[in-house]
């Protein structure tokens, strides 16, 4: 009898022991993800303007202290809304260097021929209350030129029709504050995800899924923003990035044999900027990773994630996380290509927008 009492003891001693244990790396592991998500670091925060509506004219007016939106339709003002949004597009945000403001207006014109949230000839119908950020590299101590700046993107947006600014539920200005060695093609444009992604952009009202449109992203069928919803909800699992493959045909891009090129996700994609898991892994492992790369002509920060997905010093921490980057089709990168809209739509019924290229006549 005593050493059936013994053994039952040095059982339960050790049950205990692997318990505690547990409890143990599991708290120093949530410990240390909340230092990474509280750190600070050296990027600077912009000042945010929105757009409401007032007795149904489009108006810009700068934040104020309180968190509070014009929704358009109603001129009323609105600080409820959840902090938690669950498995759906919240933003759409349109990032774009100062010298591309013209591809911004050319791009928000589209709209009107592709309305975001309506098909044809049918009245908008947003799936949810979507968010536009117009995401700017400028400055904002330059307040001459962030004045210009923000006049041409509020009249830009006072020219869309109801039929567009009814799909959102607000629209504002970001700017990333950008200068010096800062304002370069590869370090800018890396900093300027990484503020969105990191929670740097104070964004009016918290993102969950969003939409990184560049100015060369364009629509090429109507409803394209409840589409980019729908490829988020449930049923679909849940990711950190969903975009595109190179699907374009440019010759010189093939014959610099350069993987990175073929095979990265292009960054007008969709990512979830909502998951604290993924900005945990950017923090921690990406950043350092880029941080200690030397800068090339031909690295960019999407082809940058590429690098760190494939490369074997990370397999340990990659096999963990590369379910959450996953291809489709629902944005098609035609990067220095051309292509015909009529036959895209014909060919691929599940693609509404295209990155970069040519359109044939």
């Amino acid at each position: 009898m005593l050493p059936i009492l013994q053994r039952r003891t040095t059982v339960l001693i050790l049950y205990f022991s692997i318990a505690a244990n547990v409890l143990f790396v599991g708290e120093r592991f949530y410990r240390r993800l909340a230092m990474i998500l509280e750190e600070e670091d050296d990027l600077d925060v912009g000042r945010m303007l929105h757009v409401g509506n007032s007795n149904g004219r489009p108006v810009m007016n700068l934040s104020s202290g309180e968190q509070c939106v014009q929704h358009y339709g109603n001129g009323t003002c609105s600080d409820n809304y959840p902090t938690y949004h669950g498995q759906r597009l919240t933003h759409v945000v349109m990032p774009f260097h100062t010298s591309q403001v013209g591809r911004v207006e050319g791009n928000l014109r589209l709209w009107q021929t592709f309305p975001p949230c309506s098909r044809e000839g049918q009245p908008a119908s947003p799936l949810t209350g979507y968010h536009l950020v117009l995401y700017s590299s400028a400055d904002s101590k330059k307040k001459a030129y962030i004045a210009e700046l923000e006049a041409r993107l509020q009249a830009a947006v006072a020219n869309l029709t109801s039929d567009v600014l009814s799909c959102f539920q607000s629209i504002e200005i970001q700017h990333a504050n950008l200068s010096g060695s800062s304002d370069t093609y590869y370090k800018g444009t890396r900093l300027m995800i990484e503020k969105l992604l990191v929670g740097k952009v104070k964004l009016q009202y918290p993102g969950q899924y969003v939409f990184y449109m560049e100015p060369d992203c364009y629509p090429i069928r109507s409803n394209w923003l409840n589409a980019l919803d729908t490829s988020v909800r449930w049923p679909q699992p849940s990711f950190w990035m969903k975009g595109s493959i190179y699907r374009g045909y440019n010759k010189g891009v093939y014959a610099t044999r350069h993987p990175p090129q073929y095979f990265h996700m292009n960054g007008n994609a969709l990512y979830n900027v909502g998951d604290r898991q993924f900005r945990a892994w950017y923090i921690r492992h990406y950043r350092p990773y880029v941080q200690a790369a030397t800068p090339r002509k031909d690295r960019s920060f999407d082809t940058d994630f590429w690098r760190f997905l494939y490369d074997l010093e990370n397999i340990m921490v990659v096999r963990q996380v590369i379910h959450k980057f996953v291809y489709a089709e629902i944005v098609m990168n035609y990067w220095k290509s051309s292509y015909s809209v009529a036959k895209l739509r014909e060919t691929f019924p599940n693609t509404y927008l295209v990155h970069g290229g040519y359109q044939k006549p």
